[in-house]
């Protein structure tokens, strides 16, 4: 997993945060993960929304988390940037030992 998480680079995460659509934001074909890993976003429809992140391992759900938007000058909240995410995700990664 560490593998793949290195691997991934900001500007090649794509979270389209599609309202209750799991989008597939990553994936990775790199040969030390073995194309084994898959990133998918969505976004809840719930005020405020929440941002949803799931991660699959050989098709198998490895992580699944929810995180904030950012706060906006307009009292709403925007979605969380990539490098958000990729923090995100090794936040998660560390709860579960991977």
């Amino acid at each position: 997993m560490r593998d793949y998480l290195v691997n991934i680079k900001p500007q090649y995460l794509s979270c389209l945060w599609d309202k209750g659509d799991w989008t597939q934001a990553h994936g990775d074909s790199k040969a030390s993960a073995r194309g084994a890993y898959v990133m998918k976003s969505m976004k809840t429809s719930t005020q405020p929304p929440e941002y949803r992140v799931l991660i699959l391992h050989e098709k198998e759900p490895l992580l699944n988390f929810t995180m904030p938007g950012n706060p906006n000058e307009n009292g709403s909240t925007d979605p969380p940037t990539s490098q958000d995410v990729i923090d995100a995700v090794t936040i998660e990664l560390g709860k579960i030992g991977k």
